[in-house]
C-alpha cells in the first residue's frame, strides 16, 4: 500500500488532479450569471423571435437571471430563430440589462 501510495503521488497526483480540479472550476464558473451584454443581445433579438423561442427566453428568465449554461443555449436558438443578432454594448450593468429584457418580455399594459 505504502509503494502505492508513493506512485500515486510521484506520478498520477498531477495527470489526475489536473483535470478534475478544472471540471469543478469549469462546473462553479458555467452557473454563474451571464454578462450584461448578453441580455441586451437577448432583449434585441426579441421583436424578431418566433414564439418557441421567446418562450425557451422566457422560461430561462422564470430563475430570475440568465446562467452562462443557460444563455449558450438560449444564444443557438436565437441566432438559429432570428438568422442574425445584433450584439449591442451594454449601457450598464447585469441587474440593469436583465430588468430591460424583462420589461421587453413582459410589457405593461
Amino acid at each position: 500500500m505504502n509503494k502505492f501510495r508513493r506512485v500515486f503521488f510521484d506520478y498520477l497526483m498531477v495527470p489526475l488532479g489536473m483535470p478534475v480540479l478544472a471540471a469543478a472550476f469549469a462546473a462553479y464558473h458555467v452557473s454563474g450569471e451571464t454578462g450584461p451584454a448578453s441580455y441586451a443581445t437577448l432583449r434585441e433579438a426579441w421583436p424578431h423571435l418566433h414564439q418557441p423561442t421567446r418562450d425557451a427566453i422566457a422560461d430561462a428568465m422564470n430563475k430570475g437571471q440568465i446562467s452562462h449554461w443557460d444563455y449558450a443555449n438560449l444564444f443557438r436558438l436565437t441566432l438559429t430563430d432570428a438568422g442574425a443578432l445584433a450584439m449591442p454594448e451594454s449601457a450598464g450593468t447585469a441587474a440593469d440589462e436583465r430588468a430591460k429584457l424583462q420589461a421587453v418580455i413582459h410589457p405593461k399594459l
